[in-house]
């Protein structure tokens, strides 16, 4: 007999302009490093792995690949499996204010700040993605990793798993990865140019059509995929885990979700 998997609810790291863009509603997607990497000479299949008739989540999915002809190893998604909520942590501080006084200082998000009561006092958290250089009496921000389950105000559930390399990624997807086009002053659209084919010269951002000699402007397609390679490699390439080295990821989709009733 098949039991259906309770929801599960999991805290997720977003940095400050990630979580702009989950507020924007422009991120319904992530892309994680899987750890550890399957071997280079392996075949992962990603999928349900069956437990028996008996047993209970057997529709949870895990990533499975062998190491050697005599052993495989499996993986379940460290980010739950599609149903399942993720509360988001990103930096944040405590500040016993209230909604008008957070206001004036230009939290645009003030009337929904979660609140704890500690000790019989309201404890407000505010969030550093929507603090508007306002350099009062702040307090001390606090490393996103630290975040309660309380604090947190975006809650989202996943949609959809699945694993792929991270040079797989479509324009489609980039664009659900919260991308933007930069644009001038006067709000034209520029494109990256590419680098020569000696790679010496940089990439730069020009105005549509104006690129160096020899160096094509970039589809819009591939110019969402090259500002998601960038955006990748600031977060992941010190950590041996760069665009390069194609590594294997979890690919989560979600949808903005309401908070759980306690």
């Amino acid at each position: 007999m098949t039991t259906a998997a309770a929801v599960r609810e999991r805290p997720i790291l977003f940095s400050g302009p990630m979580v702009r863009a989950l507020l924007d509603g422009r991120k319904t997607q992530t892309r994680r490093v899987v750890k550890p990497q399957p071997k280079s000479e392996a075949t992962p299949v990603f999928g349900p792995l069956y437990l028996g008739p008996d047993v209970a989540h057997e529709s949870t999915s895990h990533l499975v690949w062998q190491d050697d002809p005599q052993s495989y190893f499996k993986l379940p998604c460290p980010f739950g499996q599609p149903g399942d909520l993720l509360y988001v942590r990103e930096t944040w501080a405590i500040k016993n204010w209230s909604d008008r006084e957070l206001a004036s200082c230009g939290f645009d998000d003030a009337p929904t700040h979660p609140t704890e009561v500690y000790l019989g006092t309201p404890t407000r958290a505010i969030h550093q993605a929507s603090y508007n250089n306002m350099v009062g009496d702040l307090g001390r921000w606090r490393p996103s990793i630290h975040m309660p389950k309380w604090a947190a105000r975006i809650w989202l559930r996943v949609t959809d798993v699945r694993v792929e390399q991270v040079q797989e990624i479509t324009e489609g997807d980039a664009w659900a990865e919260g991308v933007q086009i930069p644009v001038s002053e006067s709000g034209g659209i520029l494109m990256r140019c590419s680098p020569n084919a000696a790679g010496k010269a940089p990439a730069s951002y020009l105005p549509l059509g104006r690129c160096f000699i020899g160096q094509p402007p970039l589809t819009k397609a591939e110019l969402a995929i090259s500002h998601y390679a960038d955006l990748w490699d600031e977060l992941n390439a010190k950590r041996g885990y760069g665009w390069d080295a194609n590594p294997f990821v979890w690919v989560v989709t979600f949808e903005k979700a309401e908070a759980p009733r306690p």
